[in-house]
């Protein structure tokens, strides 16, 4: 069994829907589909700028406090008195909104928090060797992401594992511009996503 996920601002409850249905999908899947990684770029930037932004799991859960997401699952779980599955509490409580999926060409995510930043024109593809194809891996839902290692469609690489959930501790000090900061003097951060062969 797969595990599915959903794209959740827990301040203002609100779920993202992309195209009238939720992402619902795979975490690889939602990061490697262009529409529902714009979706949550534009919606992180601009209406959920400064927000707790996750993609939350039907597995995450409290079971493993070294896991990178464990304390603002705490949080959040605590927060809202969620006895069971915070991935059902926000499919029955959260109000849904539609996420936007064209291209305002985003480039730069700054990390106050950690003091770094990602460029998205510096993010290699991925390629699956025996079907010669390429892909790109987002890596904003991967950084977000509650849960994964708990099910299938989950990003497994014992190479950068450890960075998937890695910013759930720092989502509301994310900045997203076109720009360059250069003022800044942030290091540049390379998580290089990929799938293995």
């Amino acid at each position: 069994m797969g595990q599915y996920y959903l794209v959740a601002n827990m301040d203002k409850k609100e779920v993202l829907c992309i195209n009238g249905r939720f992402p619902g999908m795979k975490l690889l899947e939602i990061a490697i589909n262009k529409e529902d990684s714009l979706a949550i770029l534009n919606q992180v930037a601009i209406q959920w700028k400064g927000d707790h932004v996750y993609l939350v799991g039907d597995y995450a859960d409290l079971s493993d406090s070294k896991q990178p997401y464990f304390n603002a699952l705490r949080m959040w779980t605590d927060k809202f008195h969620v006895v069971e599955s915070m991935y059902h509490y926000i499919y029955d409580n959260f109000n849904r909104v539609e996420g936007d999926t064209s291209d305002k060409g985003y480039r730069f995510l700054y990390n106050h928090e950690k003091k770094v930043y990602l460029d998205l024109l510096h993010i290699p593809k991925s390629y699956e060797s025996e079907m010669k194809n390429s892909f790109y891996i987002s890596p904003l839902p991967l950084l977000i992401a509650m849960g994964n290692g708990r099910g299938g469609g989950d990003y497994w690489n014992s190479d950068n594992n450890d960075f998937v959930g890695s910013w759930c501790d720092s989502i509301s000090s994310i900045e997203i511009t076109r720009m360059p900061k250069d003022e800044l003097d942030y290091e540049e951060f390379h998580p290089d996503f990929c799938c293995r062969e």
